[in-house]
């Protein structure tokens, strides 16, 4: 027993040396020598110095008076505007959606009967974003408005609370709310990923293997210093599985778990619209589960037993069923299961669909809104005011990886393992194969082989629905750190990883292997330090190659 438990300390131990050394490996490669913080000090510094030169200029003109005041004081609100470079939200991605959450709350930024309208927003210095369409003469984020209303419920609370808002303390109050809908939330999935983990694994090593990963060798941590769907989606996903666990598996039939599956993998889909299919895939679980209980149920009344070849299945820690019911009794909690299910998804459809009305006056969400052939609806092709300029949309004339890949086998290379690959910059995901098949090949256990057919085909629809897009959205995700379309489904395959990692936990050589692809993929996730929206190391180092041309 003593050194069972030595041979696990040291497993653990191994498993931290490997993430910290990636982590610690990836932060030098992104090191820079300009510090962003220390040149807009620099040029702040500067201003009294320019202000006094200019004086001295505009008073050999003949200026003077309240004519110089005048022309110094706008050159000195240029100046400042000019010298402040920092700025705690990293993107026109994320600070599309924050300027949506100004406009909902701060009174200043509203524009009367247009409440998701962001014109006002805009103006202000560093508030810029591309991620934005036009209609009916006014600005609006082109994100779904879900996500930045419920943010701006919270950003409600602490404004009025405190007073402080995002365009007096951006740093303070854009911290707090990152803090609470990022950290809380991936505290959550890194809880709900110890669960399944515990439910599926059946050894020390590959279970702590496995949380491990979850919380250095994936992107999501990588992602969360900004505000993205991409991480709300991957933890509704999670837990969405877990319920999914107690009602296909378990067959743990009750209201509440029919309520918190269909709520987490409605707000799954809410967030990223391919996790639709696994909202599919956990109805058709839950359904087939109520039809399999409620049969079970009926046979149990009249002989006495339960019938069914697959409730002789043996599962590590499989709790008792609720279809395990005296003889004579027929099941109603089933289908009280499968009725509520389908109540959150009915809140959050109307929430997703009711926000984008009152938003934009339509169903569709505005990336939708992206015709080629109709120009009435393309809300990406217009042209704006900031700051006494007339602009184009950037997406009238995108440069680099967002005028999109134009052959759609040299971009499902790159999405797959090339510079923005799912397996080069997460060769954790290798395994995921591997025991997607262990599971699917275990004739005796049908649910196993379930769970493991719904996660292998909603990965292979998803990946091939994301290569498979017109030319103007192969563009990676953008400038960003990784393919990070895929980032919702990190529970899936984590969740897919347990058979594989207990059956490399019993070879030196399998822990080593494990061992090497989560240091490469701990440090793909660290490469990007406090940034997520960067290029990944592989299209760095590409780059300097000549391989690439920005």
């Amino acid at each position: 027993m003593e050194e069972d438990t030595r041979k696990l300390r040291w497993g653990v131990y191994a498993m931290v040396i490997a993430a910290v050394a990636g982590s610690l490996i990836g932060r030098i490669l992104a090191v820079d020598s300009v510090d962003r913080q220390a040149l807009q000090q620099m040029r702040l510094a500067q201003i009294p110095r320019e202000l006094q030169k200019r004086r001295a200029e505009l008073s050999r003109r003949g200026l003077s008076g309240e004519q110089l005041e005048q022309q110094l004081s706008q050159l000195e609100a240029e100046l400042y505007r000019q010298a402040l470079i920092c700025r705690p939200f990293l993107s026109a991605n994320d600070r599309s959606r924050w300027c949506t959450v100004r406009a909902l709350v701060e009174p200043e930024m509203r524009i009367p009967g247009k409440p998701y309208a962001i014109d006002r927003v805009i103006q202000e210095p560093n508030w810029d974003t591309i991620d934005m369409v036009k209609h009916g003469g006014h600005l609006y984020s082109s994100k779904p408005p879900l996500l930045s209303t419920l943010v701006a419920g919270t950003y409600w609370v602490l404004y009025q609370l405190s007073g402080y808002s995002l365009g007096s303390h951006p740093y303070l109050v854009g911290r707090s709310l990152l803090i609470f809908w990022n950290v809380l939330p991936m505290v959550g999935y890194l809880i709900v990923i110890g669960l399944l983990a515990e439910r599926f694994g059946t050894s020390n090593w590959g279970r702590t293997f496995v949380v491990i990963a979850a919380g250095w060798g994936t992107f999501l941590t990588t992602f969360a210093t900004t505000l993205n769907n991409h991480l709300p989606a991957a933890v509704c996903t999670a837990a969405a599985l877990f319920f999914l666990t107690r009602i296909y598996v378990d067959r743990i039939l009750t209201p509440g778990t029919g309520f918190w599956c269909g709520l987490f993998a409605a707000l799954a889909a809410a967030n990223e619209m391919p996790a639709l299919g696994f909202l599919a895939l956990c109805a058709f679980g839950v359904i087939w589960s109520c039809v399999k209980s409620w049969r079970e149920g009926r046979s149990h009344g009249k002989k006495g037993q339960i019938a069914g070849s697959d409730t002789a299945e043996k599962l590590p820690a499989t709790p008792a069923r609720n279809t395990e019911q005296s003889a004579g009794e027929c099941p109603s909690r089933p289908w009280s299961c499968l009725a509520v299910f389908w109540i959150p998804v009915m809140v959050v459809a109307v929430a997703y669909f009711g926000t984008n009305w009152i938003a934009h006056g339509s169903l569709r969400p505005p990336y939708l809104h992206r015709s080629p052939t109709n120009p009435e609806d393309n809300w990406y092709i217009f042209t704006y005011e900031r700051q006494g300029r007339t602009l184009q949309s950037y997406w009238t004339n995108p440069v680099g990886v967002d005028r999109g890949e134009p052959s759609a086998a040299v971009y499902a290379f790159h999405v797959l393992i090339g510079h923005h690959g799912v397996f080069s910059l997460t060769p954790l995901w290798l395994l995921v194969p591997a025991g997607l098949w262990l599971w699917l090949a275990e004739k005796n256990q049908p649910r196993l082989r379930g769970i493991a057919a719904t996660i292998a085909l909603i990965s292979l629809a998803c990946l091939l629905f994301y290569i498979f897009r017109p030319q103007m959205d192969r563009n990676y995700g953008g400038v960003t750190s990784g393919f990070r379309w895929s980032f919702w489904m990190s529970s899936l395959w984590l969740t897919a990883i347990l058979p594989v990692a207990d059956r490399l936990a019993t070879r030196r050589w399998g822990r080593a292997v494990a061992l090497i692809l989560l240091t490469l993929s701990a440090l793909s996730a660290a490469y990007p330090t406090w940034n997520p929206w960067v290029h990944p190391w592989i299209y760095e180092w590409m780059y300097h190659l000549g391989g690439i041309q920005n």
